[in-house]
């Protein structure tokens, strides 16, 4: 099946896309230097938008997107205010969300 890449495209610059000769060269070249851990550098940006994620295409990717940027939700920094906008969305389908009460990493390991 291959393999899927997440793509932020910025609304505003649609009529830049086209117009543009090489927009596809660009969102290709950004693409494929995609490299977990390397997640918002500026190689991953164009000029229209940025890759958020790849994975296989039998992976779901979750993703949010907001203030001209996007996460991937498996990456190890994404903004507090963007996974309180997860768990607000998950709130509304109905689903219970709690904070942890320690960061991942500092919880201590079950003997």
């Amino acid at each position: 099946m291959g393999f899927n890449t997440v793509a932020m495209i910025l609304t505003d610059r649609l009529h830049d896309i086209k117009a543009s000769s090489d927009f596809g060269a660009r969102v290709y070249n950004a693409a494929i230097r995609f490299t977990w851990g390397e997640a918002h550098r500026d190689f991953l940006r164009f000029r229209e938008g940025c890759i958020i994620s790849q994975a296989h295409a039998d992976t779901w990717q979750p993703v949010v997107v907001g203030k001209n940027a996007g996460y991937s939700l498996w990456a190890d920094e994404v903004p507090l205010e963007a996974l309180e906008a997860v768990a607000r969305a998950l709130r509304d389908k109905g689903y219970r969300v709690t904070k942890p009460k320690a960061a991942p990493a500092q919880r201590e390991e079950a003997p």
